[in-house]
């Protein structure tokens, strides 16, 4: 056969019970199971494959006026070895390998506003970012990089009633 690629999508309850993090088993009791935890590509030829990337989805839960939410905790990206084994290209096996690989965190979101949007978050340097919603908080109008909250509450004087309109 030819050469292809393929993207698989793997969504907490694919993942075996006994392999779960106990947020993963968290979200599948509370029937959050629309979102993916890996999203793994491979490419192969005929029944062979090889993981090319994977990232994985960390969650964590928000409550909010009573509201269970799962947010994004991170993102992980694998670190895929050179001499990375071919895998028959089923979802099975290419979990199975997914899941043994090291992953190495990419992107951080560190808070949450009131609403449930992210409003601070940090990437894989280091770097803190702060996001600022407008729009009675339906969207995003700035994104202040390289600032952390205490520098913005600094900047600004802000105090918990500053927090809750700048969205952050």
């Amino acid at each position: 056969g030819g050469a292809w690629n393929s993207t698989y999508y793997f969504h907490p309850q694919d993942i075996a019970a006994d392999n779960r993090t106990d947020m993963e088993q968290e979200m599948v009791d509370s029937n959050f199971i629309s979102v993916p935890v890996y999203v793994v590509s491979t490419s192969g030829s005929g029944t062979s494959a090889k993981i090319t990337s994977s990232i994985r989805t960390d969650f964590k839960e928000l409550a909010l006026d009573n509201l269970k939410m799962f947010v994004k905790d991170s993102e992980k990206m694998a670190e895929i070895p050179s001499g990375l084994t071919s895998v028959t290209p089923s979802s099975d096996a290419v979990l199975t390998q997914a899941g043994s690989l090291v992953y190495r965190t990419m992107f951080m979101w560190n808070d949450y506003n009131t609403a449930g949007r992210p409003c601070h978050t940090t990437d894989m340097t280091g770097m803190p970012s702060l996001l600022i919603w407008g729009y009675g908080g339906l969207y995003p109008v700035a994104m202040l990089n390289n600032v952390a909250p205490a520098q913005m509450a600094t900047a600004v004087h802000a105090s918990n009633a500053h927090r809750t309109v700048l969205g952050w």
